[in-house]
């Protein structure tokens, strides 16, 4: 029994411990290699198509250590290659809030070139 509920203890934490993330992307395409970040108020390049979105962001029990900035933006990276996008336009960034939580959420807009 007690090893049942350290492996059910264990999934909980390695599940509940990372970035949470929200994809929506209406048509992949093969995956790619390397992706442009552009940041908030930044001009979009021309002959782009929007393919989908991505929130990522702390979790109840997310460790400071992995929903800094650097982290956010790794996952973004890292979801963006898989779903084929070439750019990540980083629509929304909210900060630490000091006494409420320790993590970046962001919210990001990715594109293929036509």
């Amino acid at each position: 029994m007690k090893k049942i509920l350290f492996i059910l203890l264990s999934i909980f934490c390695l599940s509940s411990c990372s970035l949470k993330k929200v994809v929506s992307v209406k048509e992949y395409y093969p995956p790619v290699r390397e992706v442009v970040v552009i940041g908030q108020g930044q001009q979009l390049p021309d002959n782009i198509e929007r393919i989908g979105s991505i929130s990522v962001g702390g979790g109840v029990f997310t460790s400071t250590k992995n929903c800094t900035y650097e982290a956010c933006i790794d996952e973004l990276k890292l979801e963006a290659k898989k779903a084929g996008a070439q750019i990540i336009h980083i629509i929304q960034i909210r900060q630490p809030q000091p006494g409420h939580d320790s993590c970046y959420y962001m919210t990001a807009e990715l594109y293929i070139y036509k």
